[in-house]
């Protein structure tokens, strides 16, 4: 795959849904995408797709990009989150189109147990850092609701340090 290319904006424009559900059917409820044609000599129908990339026509895609397109008809105009921050699941529920920049505080975050923190009682607890103190913003049930409050905070402490920063 040495002239593979990744992610060819003229080739993505020549991917559509059409193509890609007549090669692939997905299941939005488990998140597994299993093919519907025979692909080389060991892809054979009902094989899943579960690699984090996927090739169509000399390009590699990630595979939640193809799912994207496979449910919406476009593509996405971003990166394609997991909002329980779970790579191996992707059912369309958990996906979602967010910016580059917002992705990469994600990953930060998954990496700061300090942000979202799992507690004995099997709900989360979100803490955001205000200049240097860590503040608790609530406890919630689930972790996508945790991260939604989570991403909500840094949106706010965000605009608000840009507007701070402009005067």
């Amino acid at each position: 795959m040495a002239n593979t290319k990744y992610m060819d904006n003229k080739k993505m424009s020549t991917i559509n849904e059409d193509m890609v559900r007549e090669l692939l059917d997905y299941d939005k409820e488990t998140g597994i995408l299993t093919w519907k044609v025979i692909r080389g000599s060991t892809i054979r129908p009902g094989d899943k797709a579960q690699t984090p990339q996927m090739s169509f026509m000399g390009v590699r895609f990630p595979t939640t990009h193809i799912i994207w397109l496979w449910m919406t008809g476009v593509w996405p105009k971003g990166q394609i989150d997991h909002i329980n921050r779970q790579k191996s699941d992707n059912r369309f529920s958990n996906l979602r189109d967010i910016p580059q920049s917002t992705n990469l505080v994600h990953h930060y975050m998954r990496n700061e147990s300090e942000c979202i923190k799992e507690l004995s009682s099997g709900q989360y607890a979100v803490n955001i850092d205000c200049g240097g103190q860590m503040l608790v913003v609530g406890i919630y049930r689930t972790y996508p609701v945790a991260a939604k409050v989570y991403d909500a905070c840094l949106y706010l402490r965000e605009t608000l340090q840009a507007q701070l920063d402009n005067k």
